[in-house]
């Protein structure tokens, strides 16, 4: 009787530990590239919001958290990401991470201790100024960003670089060279 007690002990721990795994999926960008699913082996940050809001894979993006409810999550890397399609609209609640600040080889000036907290690393650039970078005016979903910079967002009305209608958050991040009309 012990040997199967030990034996569903071991199959509950191993199933709560598989939950936990599925649980914590994070879509990794790994293009700087504006891609809309043309290239199946690279995943650009307008595919990566694609896919967390389909919940399956879109391009080279894998589905993310497909939980109902569930806020992905993206990881981006240390670089510029150029829009070249204009404006970034997520349909489902998201968080996109950049490049952590934090050096941990070096001792802040501050407080003398680790890590030293470093500029920017990942920005999301409009380029021309011609548009947006995120608006979620009309799908009122929460938007939450860590350790990016955003760059020359514009808006002939209302939001400049962003325009929420949900919950926006930002960060360890900037809004640089951004401009709206109205407000």
């Amino acid at each position: 009787m012990k040997q199967y007690k030990k034996g569903l002990l071991c199959i509950m721990v191993l199933s709560a530990m598989s939950l936990m795994a599925a649980d914590s999926k994070t879509i990794y960008v790994n293009t700087f590239d504006d891609e809309a699913g043309e290239n199946s082996s690279k995943c650009s940050l307008r595919e990566a919001i694609i896919a967390a809001q389909k919940n399956t894979s879109f391009g080279g993006c894998s589905a993310g958290r497909t939980g109902v409810g569930q806020v992905d999550e993206i990881q981006l890397e240390a670089g510029t990401y150029k829009l070249t399609r204009g404006e970034l609209s997520p349909e489902s609640p998201i968080r996109i991470l950049g490049k952590s600040r934090n050096n941990y080889e070096i001792k802040s000036s501050f407080t003398n201790e680790y890590p030293e907290f470093e500029e920017i690393k990942t920005v999301i650039d409009a380029q021309d100024g011609s548009s947006r970078i995120f608006n979620t005016a009309v799908t009122r979903v929460n938007l939450e960003l860590n350790n990016i910079a955003l760059n020359n967002g514009s808006a002939k009305d209302y939001g400049g670089a962003v325009y929420a209608g949900g919950n926006f958050a930002m960060s360890n991040g900037a809004i640089l060279n951004s401009s709206a009309a109205k407000a």
